[in-house]
């Protein structure tokens, strides 16, 4: 069984306002974003009784960091940083509109990825779905207790599919909300707002 979790997406960022494929680089929060990050802080704060009582788990990268600052604030003593949440590297992509990308590779289709989902995993100098996914479920493992995770879209795809026992291909059919609180137990997402 696995645990209860909290999964936070960070808030929108410039470059996801304007479209851009971010990766491993970052864009500060927008102003919306920092408005999302706030409101996660606040759902946060009324379903976990002592946020002290929690693990919680983030993505290092800044986007991440500048989301948990205001959601939780910059002294949180349980707070650890774990490198395999940060988002999946995109490589040639990366700063690429979304809208100027072509269908990508055949075989990840195949795998039930629309276009979208899988020119994540098509770059020649970014990572592979495999790379990716155990990179994730690494991540996953280590999560013991009940958590709050503060990572990335496509690394909240994987992980969330993870704890709610999904396949690939419908771990791509989920959605990838900002500002909002995704619960997961035994299994079962709800989406807090």
């Amino acid at each position: 069984m696995k645990p209860e979790i909290y999964f936070c997406r960070h808030g929108e960022t410039e470059w996801n306002l304007q479209g851009r494929l971010q990766g491993l680089q970052d864009s500060p929060l927008s102003e919306l974003g920092q408005m999302q990050a706030v409101r996660q802080g606040e759902i946060l704060r009324h379903v976990v009784d002592d946020l002290g009582s929690v693990d919680i788990v983030a993505s290092p990268l800044g986007r991440v960091r500048q989301t948990v600052d205001l959601a939780l604030g910059t002294n949180v003593a349980n707070l650890r940083f774990d490198p395999n949440l940060v988002e999946v590297d995109v490589g040639e992509l990366t700063g690429t509109l979304r809208s100027n990308l072509q269908r990508s590779d055949p075989h990840l289709e195949q795998l039930g990825f629309d276009g979208f989902w899988s020119t994540y995993f098509a770059t020649q100098q970014g990572e592979s779905w495999n790379t990716f996914y155990d990179r994730v479920n690494n991540a996953a493992e280590r999560i013991d207790g009940k958590s709050i995770i503060f990572a990335h879209g496509i690394v909240g795809y994987v992980l969330r599919g993870i704890f709610k026992g999904l396949s690939a291909n419908d771990m791509a059919k989920q959605t990838a909300s900002q500002g909002c609180v995704f619960h997961i137990k035994d299994g079962v997402e709800t989406i807090l707002t």
